[in-house]
């Protein structure tokens, strides 16, 4: 046995190359540094990274005698070639890999093993558990083949003599998470509140819910777990206290809401904003079948926070075949209905693509959620490492077929280290041809544009009230765009070029292309991102004025098909001149003190807000209402603040980040009529 201490680097990385995010704090790291010094005091050094090239500098300066990564959709290939370079470095270290991508039929997870030579063991499911079982192995010979001589918990091996996968049983922490200390309470990720590290919570972990697309559905943990309520709230505080560069905090929970006591973690989140002024805004999951609940939570939260009632399909077969009870639409638009009547946020979810789903049902599904007032956030599906769906037998049901493409922003050059991350996407399936699939690529694009982040929300509300379904809108603007201003065409044309070339056949591919020096370099100017963010900028930036101008003649064209004698010009105008002055404009410098004036006809900001329950009709003013536009200046400090995180020289790159992670209020000024009456 040796008795120096055993120095482990414990790393969560991500792609920086280009940007500062938004990237969380490596909390799963924290947690498994916690539990490691907890088990194994002073026998081991653990020090955590969160950036590449700060963990490839750390090799090279002192050679640790083990290297964890956690292993996610962002950083699978990085994460390979950085291990490849350890063992060049270092032969006699002993690498870990731990996360859910890591397949659930045994065949292909023997080929994913012997595919990475850098790579010794997998810790599986609750990582603290297979990561210290390899610690406690390892420690006495610190000689890796030595411990390969038979099955560990919570791990997986390749066992190159006899050619085979070696499992250990698996063991969880069943209900109680308390044996696993904070890393934030414990001072362990003091360091990166000096980034722009978005931090991240776990108030439960686990998943009682077997969706096939997702890799909750085969977890270990499929009771929920707990961290004591004492030590989350400690943990709040302890974050808000030091918080200095974002007004961002994310949980991590698969479905919060779905214990009691979330309402009192959420009166505590808002008791903390109400105090501190963080967090800012809230990104979380909540659970689906707890309606009451999480009505309480997102009342108690506000603005802080977006409520998630995520469908994913609203057909019975297709539920069926992913193995998905969801809550009934009528109930659904009841919750809804009490939302909107408060201004309170909310979204759900579709995914294109299932098992079963096809062209007619999905878009009868956008059609549905239209009805209501939720924002509609709508995926490709992807096949993710460690589901059940991403299995020969479920693949060979179901007709599946993908592609490959680039993972936005999960690319770089790290000392020499060139790594592109892909995704493979579901393109067809035995109900959905690829030319259904790509259908829907812009009209997912305005939906998130258009209604969930609020750009043109009151023409929407003024067709639905009017009989025209939004959905029906947004397909007949792709449907009229050759009678579009001819940058709203062009726009209109590169955004469906784009989303038919961005796909290749296999993984390989992809890299390959992206490898090309010039693809590179373009990748490393910004010039690849998620469409959607890219086209809304490329809109707001380039053809603001004349996409309203298309906006409104195509809703002009579609009321005119209800054969009324209404002055449906003059209305249009009245909403398009509240609609586009809206919108904050990134290109010109934020002030505090800005304001605009603008006059129109019918009370817009009265309907609004009254959750447009009575037709704009009857709010016509025969003198006119004028309205200021205006920053306050907690959003003037906000706006600044986010900037700064997500600053790059690109502007588009810097709006995308932002608008992905920003509390959407703060994308528009605030409106007040001009006699001083403030909404």
């Amino acid at each position: 046995m040796t008795n120096d201490k055993c120095l482990i680097y414990l790393a969560d990385l991500v792609h920086n190359h280009i940007g500062k995010g938004p990237f969380m704090f490596p909390l799963n790291i924290g947690y498994l540094s916690g539990y490691t010094k907890l088990e194994f005091g002073e026998q081991v050094e653990i020090r955590l990274f969160k950036f590449p090239l700060d963990l490839l500098k750390a090799v090279d300066d002192r050679k640790p005698g083990i290297v964890g990564l956690s292993n996610y959709t962002w950083n699978i290939d990085l994460n390979k070639r950085v291990l490849e370079r350890v063992k060049q470095a270092s032969p006699q270290t002993l690498t870990i890999m731990g996360g859910p991508d890591f397949p659930v039929e045994e065949s292909n997870a023997l080929e994913y093993m012997k595919s990475r030579a850098g790579l010794d063991f997998y810790a599986l499911f609750q990582g603290e558990i297979g990561f210290s079982e390899i610690v406690r192995s390892f420690l006495p010979s610190r000689d890796i083949e030595s411990i390969k001589n038979g099955p560990i918990k919570n791990c997986a091996y390749f066992d190159k003599e006899n050619d085979s996968l070696v499992v250990g049983n698996i063991k969880s922490f069943g209900r109680d998470l308390e044996p696993i200390p904070s890393p934030y309470l414990n001072g362990l990720l003091d360091d990166f509140f000096d980034t722009n590290l978005i931090p991240i919570i776990e108030t439960n972990r686990g998943c009682p819910y077997s969706c096939t697309y997702c890799a909750w559905g085969v977890s270990a943990q499929k009771q929920v777990a707990l961290h004591s309520l004492e030590k989350v709230m400690a943990e709040i505080e302890y974050i808000a206290a030091r918080t200095r560069n974002t007004g961002l905090l994310n949980v991590a929970d698969a479905n919060f809401g779905i214990v009691a006591r979330d309402v009192e973690l959420a009166e505590f989140l808002r008791a903390q904003h109400d105090s501190t002024g963080y967090p800012r805004y809230i990104g979380m999951a909540c659970a689906k079948n707890v309606p009451d609940r999480i009505i309480t939570i997102a009342e108690t939260l506000g603005d802080m926070a977006s409520v998630t009632s995520s469908f994913q399909s609203l057909d019975e077969t297709v539920q069926l075949n992913m193995k998905r009870d969801n809550i009934s639409l009528q109930d659904f638009k009841a919750i809804q209905s009490h939302f909107s009547a408060k201004h309170l946020q909310t979204h759900s979810e579709l995914i294109l693509g299932l098992p079963g789903e096809t062209k007619q049902s999905h878009l009868s599904a956008i059609r549905d959620l239209m009805e209501t007032d939720t924002a509609i956030v709508c995926y490709n599906l992807r096949m993710l490492g460690g589901t059940e769906l991403n299995t020969p037998s479920q693949i060979d049901k179901f007709g599946i077929k993908t592609k490959h493409r680039l993972v936005d922003n999960a690319f770089g050059k790290y000392d020499g280290i060139v790594s592109l991350e892909t995704e493979e996407m579901v393109l067809s399936t035995d109900t959905m041809t690829e030319q259904d699939i790509l259908y829907f690529r812009p009209i997912h694009w305005l939906i998130q544009f258009l209604w969930n982040y609020g750009y043109y929300t009151e023409i929407l509300h003024f067709l639905r009230e009017e009989g025209v379904n939004p959905a029906d809108f947004i397909t007949r603007l792709i449907e009229m765009q050759a009678s579009a201003p001819p940058k709203v065409a062009q726009l209109l044309n590169d955004f469906q070029a784009d989303a038919s070339s961005e796909w290749f056949e296999s993984h390989e591919a992809c890299i390959e292309h992206y490898s090309v020096p010039e693809n590179f370099d373009n990748l490393l100017k910004g010039g690849f991102g998620k469409l959607n963010f890219v086209y809304t900028c490329r809109v707001l930036s380039e053809c603001k004025t004349e996409f309203d101008v298309y906006i409104a003649s195509v809703a002009l064209n579609c009321l005119s098909d209800l054969n009324r004698d209404s002055d449906y010009e003059n209305t249009l105008k009245d909403i398009m001149l509240f609609t586009g002055n809206r919108f904050v404009d990134f290109a010109e410098e934020l002030e505090p003190d800005f304001e605009k004036k603008v006059r129109v006809s019918s009370d817009v900001l009265a309907w609004k807000t009254d959750a447009y329950s009575r037709p704009l009709r009857e709010y016509q003013s025969g003198e006119g209402i004028e309205y200021n536009f205006f920053l306050s200046q907690d959003q003037f400090e906000a706006l600044n603040q986010t900037l700064r995180q997500f600053k790059q020289e690109d502007l588009n790159l810097t709006l995308r980040k932002m608008m992905e992670y920003m509390k959407r209020s703060d994308l528009f000024y605030n409106v007040e009529r001009a006699e001083g009456c403030r909404q």
